[in-house]
């Protein structure tokens, strides 16, 4: 009895250590969808859009319902970020069905117009990529552009799921250590920038151009960040854009330095580098 009542301890506690551990690593459930709508033009041709969205499932109905509104109602035409919405919004008065439902029919009734009128530009080609989802942490990177139009512009979402708030810089890397990255991103986008102006060194617009262009590159840019499993190694990765004006836009580098967790270990902030390395 006493042997029995040992082994019934040593079980209870194991349950909770258990527990705890996957609580501490529970993430949430994020779910990339795509529904295929055809439809005919004025021409009688056909086409068929794909209608690329994501599914949120939070153990708080609260989070995954704020999420869920989000994702479904992304403004095409400015940067969105969950800080815009509503503060007074109650989002547990909408359940995703609803959201869905409410998005696929004016999907479907815009198909309809285009039938009619043949402006296939007017629909919003656009796909997902969740880079991240752990440690209560998603990012979702979203390119889109319109059908007529050859520019493709990105999105990135880095998202607490424990709050439903946007991750800000200020509460992944101190303060104090901030300038310290950016003093190694600045000397790579000088030293590109550098490679650039000899390749082009036969077209003295470029260099004018890019003299013209110098007070755009901010460190305010450096925010634009995301979290992402790279080989295998997780980290953030900054990006940058190089401020080059629209005619130039086709000499424009893609910048992206990357940092794994470890390298930045010295530089996060307490409460981010507990929630990275205590779970591990």
């Amino acid at each position: 009895m006493k042997c029995f009542f040992i082994i019934t301890i040593l079980f209870i506690l194991f349950q909770r250590n258990v527990n705890a551990f996957n609580n501490k690593n529970d993430s949430t459930i994020v779910t990339l969808k795509c529904d295929t709508i055809p439809f005919t033009d004025d021409q009688q041709n056909t086409h068929e859009y794909l209608y690329n969205y994501i599914k949120v499932e939070s153990s708080n109905n609260t989070i995954s319902n704020k999420l869920n509104y989000f994702f479904f109602h992304l403004d095409p035409y400015e940067y969105n970020d969950i800080s815009k919405l509503q503060k007074k919004l109650n989002y547990s008065q909408f359940t995703y069905e609803q959201l869905y439902t409410t998005s696929i029919d004016s999907i479907k009734n815009l198909c309809k117009k285009i039938e009619k009128s043949g402006e296939v530009a007017q629909l919003l080609d656009h796909s997902y990529v969740i880079l991240f989802n752990s440690y209560n942490l998603l990012c979702v990177w979203r390119n889109w552009s319109y059908y007529s139009f050859a520019p493709t512009y990105n999105e990135y979402y880095t998202i607490d799921t424990e709050t439903g708030e946007s991750l800000i810089l200020d509460s992944v890397i101190r303060s104090d250590k901030q300038t310290i990255i950016f003093k190694e991103i600045k000397s790579k986008v000088e030293l590109t920038i550098k490679e650039e102006l000899e390749f082009n060194k036969d077209y003295p617009e470029f260099k004018e151009m890019l003299d013209e262009n110098k007070h755009e590159y901010k460190i305010d840019l450096m925010h634009n960040f995301n979290i992402k499993n790279k080989n295998e190694i997780e980290g953030i990765e900054f990006r940058f854009s190089y401020g080059y004006p629209w005619g130039f836009k086709g000499y424009e580098p893609s910048f992206e330095l990357f940092f794994s967790f470890e390298e930045l270990k010295p530089y996060l902030t307490e409460g981010f580098r507990q929630r990275i390395f205590d779970d591990k």
